[in-house]
């Protein structure tokens, strides 16, 4: 009797751990699809438009008169024009948990 008792409880356990796993299972797989869905396509990323300030410079095209924008201030720079000190801190500071033993505030230098 105590051995049906708890060959009972073992699979009634067992289908209410199945269960709640299996319920857990299908939200992830629903969260997942509704992250995805709001995802831009990647052919989004190739036509984008980035706004920057209109630069006017005189005749000569060597010397910056005006600078004109509007709540952003923007200038594209060649990801080869950034120097590598600034791309390596700016890698350091976005992710301080892959650096152990170091601090994750102060300069990066």
């Amino acid at each position: 009797m105590k051995r049906r008792k708890r060959k009972r409880f073992l699979v009634s356990s067992f289908l209410v751990v199945s269960l709640v796993a299996v319920s857990l299972l299908i939200l992830g797989v629903i969260y997942v699809a509704v992250l995805v869905r709001e995802l831009p396509s990647p052919e989004q990323f190739e036509t984008h438009q980035v706004s920057q300030s209109t630069k006017i410079y005189d005749r000569t095209g060597q010397t910056l008169l005006y600078e004109i924008h509007g709540e952003e201030k923007r200038t594209i720079v060649p990801f080869g024009d950034i120097p590598d000190k600034l791309k390596q801190a700016t890698i350091a500071a976005g992710m301080p948990i892959f650096t152990p033993g170091r601090p994750s505030t102060g300069a990066a230098f």
